[in-house]
């Protein structure tokens, strides 16, 4: 599956990879103990104690937020936020390395590589890419045998309950960038930080489809004129449990069920597929489409478009530092500058990502064509806390409906 920012690059034509040149950041400002043994159990597994308990609670803080509006950032100015202490910043150019792992590709890790050696040319990242696999349960694994090598994690997402429970995650409150974040773009424990805001709704074919005739609602889903014209790919973490969270149990357990009675075409291919299989009319909507790959073909004059009925699904990618780590030092003053809005800035743009930062997050620049369709909706959020209490379930519900 090819990435976001070679989605859009495609899309754009464009012939040649991002790399320093991606820095030039316009309209933006200059820019631990022992772990228990427990063994990681396969992602989405649900929850009991402490952790169901923490997801639960997160859950209730991060509902009370409209994260479609916008907040002033506590931190002001660039300069405050990267205002680490000497004593971080002296030992960080001692370190001189750290190492963090992510699965974006290497293109984009090299712009921002680069972007953050131009701010700290003393201190030297080194990039792993890595699977789910390698950035979880490897990880995690080797954090409790103590033989941990790695500093900076991305992209843990439904693994961060174990990661809690193993006393694996150092806490970010002494970072200043941090303080500019709040749950739920942020945990409500300080553990992690968001990175990059993910949307998810539906795509459709623009010429067997008109703008009037697009759901109002996600109910409008299950209305017979739809029926048989809808591929629905299977990933209901991208947009189902966002649902459940705002319906709940009940409500969102009827809607699935007269969605899938509504002879939606069960979609086994991977999302960029069937992006492409909607421009070529095989179906006339697909659930879930994310913006930036349907902006990636309407740039290749594909009949495509995007759109989001009156709740817009939207989740975060996670950024974090392990504890009894190498080069704790390294590890912070690269979190902190990815956390503040010169690293939001120059990673967003070489990923065609939309940034959390707030005095970026709603920047039409970084939201692609469909900036005013996502601005226009109500923002359904689920963090990755809340996905260890809310999917097991809507995953239960979900796979006895794609089975049948």
């Amino acid at each position: 599956m090819r990435t976001r920012r070679e989605v859009l690059k495609a899309g754009a034509g464009l012939g040649i990879t991002l790399l320093l040149a991606a820095c030039g950041q316009s309209g933006s400002p200059a820019a631990g103990s022992a772990a228990p043994k427990t063994s990681a159990p396969a992602a989405g597994a649900s929850l009991t104690g402490s952790a169901a308990a923490s997801a639960t609670a997160a859950a209730g803080a991060a509902a009370a937020v409209d994260i479609s509006k916008p907040v002033a950032p506590k931190v002001a100015t660039l300069e405050a936020e990267l205002a680490l202490p000497d004593a971080v910043l002296q030992g960080a150019k001692k370190e001189g390395k750290f190492t963090w792992t992510s699965s974006i590709d290497k293109d984009v890790a090299k712009t921002v590589m680069d972007a953050f050696m131009k701010r700290y040319p003393d201190v030297q990242p080194q990039y792993q890419e890595g699977s789910e696999e390698t950035r979880t349960v490897r990880t995690l694994t080797e954090f409790k045998a103590g033989r941990n090598k790695l500093d900076v994690a991305m992209g843990l997402g439904g693994f961060l309950g174990e990661y809690k429970a193993a006393n694996a995650l150092s806490k970010l409150t002494d970072l200043p960038a941090y303080a500019n974040y709040d749950p739920p773009f942020r945990d409500t424990q300080s553990e992690w930080g968001g990175v990059r805001s993910q949307y998810w709704s539906i795509g459709y074919n623009t010429d067997k489809v008109k703008d009037d005739e697009l759901p109002k609602t996600w109910d409008d889903l299950t209305d017979p004129k739809w029926k048989g014209r809808i591929g629905l790919g299977d990933r209901p973490q991208l947009w189902a449990e966002h649902l459940w969270k705002q319906w709940g149990a009940d409500r969102t357990t009827e809607f699935l069920k007269k969605l899938f009675a509504n002879g939606v075409q069960r979609r086994k291919e991977g999302l960029d597929a069937a992006a492409q299989l909607l421009g070529a009319g095989e179906f006339d909507l697909y659930v879930p489409s994310a913006p930036y790959r349907i902006e990636g073909l309407v740039k290749k004059k594909t009949p495509v478009g995007w759109w989001s009925p009156d709740m817009l699904p939207v989740s975060f990618s996670d950024i974090t530092i392990l504890n009894n780590i190498p080069n704790p030092n390294s590890a912070k003053v690269f979190v902190n500058w990815f956390l503040s809005r010169e690293g939001q800035d120059v990673y967003c743009k070489a990923d065609f990502a939309a940034p959390t930062h707030p005095a970026l997050r709603l920047d039409k620049q970084y939201l692609g064509i469909f900036a005013d369709r996502l601005l226009s909706r109500k923002w359904i959020n689920v963090a990755p806390d809340e996905e260890l209490a809310i999917l097991p379930d809507v995953r239960k519900v979900w796979q006895a409906l794609w089975v049948a």
